[in-house]
């Protein structure tokens, strides 16, 4: 029995049936592998996972049955299997037994349901087509739910939403950025990056030009982990003194052990909740990357279309909350750099026009969106404090 496919069932189980991140699940699951176990549980948990409407469709089509009618311990192989045949291309003989096999293991009544479904779609998905453009069709074609899709045809129309989830739904591109001389360079599978680089996301690359023409010396990062935008701080302004911190020391010491790769200096990094500690110091610049739906990662966190809207309240209110402390420590003249990884206006153009009209001292400098393609969807607002109405 193939090992990698017990492994990626475990994590899309895991992300499915108990909501856990799928970035997590993966990296618990393959921090000891070599790369290429790695890569096919991957591939299998995170596919089946972005296109889990789609298969969902495809089996209520060739069965009439619905998915959730399914036992909970079969329905997430099924999606799993028919996603190597459909995608993946993979033998179908092999699929169906390497299937029947894992049920057989906990459940033998199972087999012959599970292969009987799996025939049915071999033998009759030639016959599936999505033929119209509306909303749910899209949904079905995408993989993405309804209530994304309105959101997303509210804002740009019919086009351009399925123009964003084709892209949304292509795999995710690393890329390594040389703190030496500022380039970037696409990571091949099985690539490490040189003692001067750093995988970055490129979409905060095009967010941090906006800081290229202020002045700054010190700098609080207040939400720093991994280490991605004081390294990127680092970059444009080599002489600035920085204060990276962040709650979670386990990424903390990811951002040390950044910093010791890279053999930067004038950083002070610390393990520390930004909303209930005190600062001794006034900055001239803080950047506010703060904990959000994460909707504009859509490739590289496939998951996050399914259940962003379960903490999006709360998100909302922490982030309100981490702006709003951010001033106690800003300097007069000084800078606050709000960010999210969102496509969701509520969390970002809206929170910022809230926090303007309450505090009229500050004013927007320039602002930064984009829905994504070629990057990551994101939003930046550049505000300074003192020049007011």
């Amino acid at each position: 029995m193939d090992q990698a496919r017990l492994n990626a069932l475990t994590i899309i189980n895991n992300v499915v049936n108990l909501g856990n991140s799928l970035t997590v699940e993966y990296r618990k699951c393959t921090h000891s592998m070599n790369s290429q176990d790695a890569s096919l549980i991957k591939e299998l948990a995170y596919g089946t996972i972005r296109y889990k409407l789609y298969i969902d469709y495809l089996i209520t089509e060739i069965t009439g049955k619905q998915v959730s009618d399914m036992k909970k311990n079969i329905r997430n192989l099924v999606r799993m299997s028919i996603y190597q045949l459909e995608f993946m291309k993979k033998k179908e003989y092999a699929v169906v037994s390497e299937s029947v096999n894992i049920v057989k293991k906990k459940s033998s009544k199972d087999t012959g349901f599970v292969n009987w479904i799996l025939r049915e779609y071999l033998r009759n998905k030639k016959e599936i087509h999505i033929k119209s453009n509306d909303k749910h069709s899209l949904s079905k074609k995408y993989s993405f739910p309804l209530h994304l899709i309105e959101y997303l045809t509210s804002k740009v129309g019919t086009a351009k939403t399925e123009e964003l989830l084709e892209y949304y739904n292509e795999k995710s591109i690393s890329y390594a950025f040389n703190i030496s001389n500022g380039t970037f360079r696409k990571m091949e599978h099985g690539d490490t990056p040189e003692k001067t680089e750093y995988i970055i996301d490129r979409a905060y690359f095009e967010i941090f030009k906006m800081l290229k023409n202020i002045e700054f010396t010190t700098v609080l990062d207040c939400c720093a982990a991994p280490g991605g935008k004081t390294i990127l701080i680092k970059h444009i302004n080599p002489l600035s003194k920085v204060m990276a911190m962040d709650i979670n020391l386990e990424r903390v010491n990811d951002i040390k052990a950044n910093i010791d790769r890279l053999g930067l200096t004038g950083i002070e990094v610390m393990t520390a909740d930004f909303l209930s500690t005190e600062l001794m110091t006034m900055y001239d610049l803080i950047i506010i990357d703060v904990p959000c739906s994460a909707t504009g990662t859509i490739r590289k966190n496939p998951d996050v279309k399914y259940n962003y809207r379960k903490k999006l309240s709360t998100l909302i209110d922490i982030q309100k909350k981490i702006l709003k402390r951010s001033t106690k420590f800003l300097k007069d003249g000084g800078y606050l750099f709000y960010m999210t990884c969102s496509i969701i206006e509520n969390e970002n153009q809206k929170i910022i026009d809230e926090f303007l009209k309450s505090n009229r001292e500050y004013a927007l400098e320039s602002e930064y969106f984009s829905y994504g393609n070629p990057y990551s969807g994101a939003y930046a607002a550049l505000i300074k404090n003192g020049d007011g109405g």
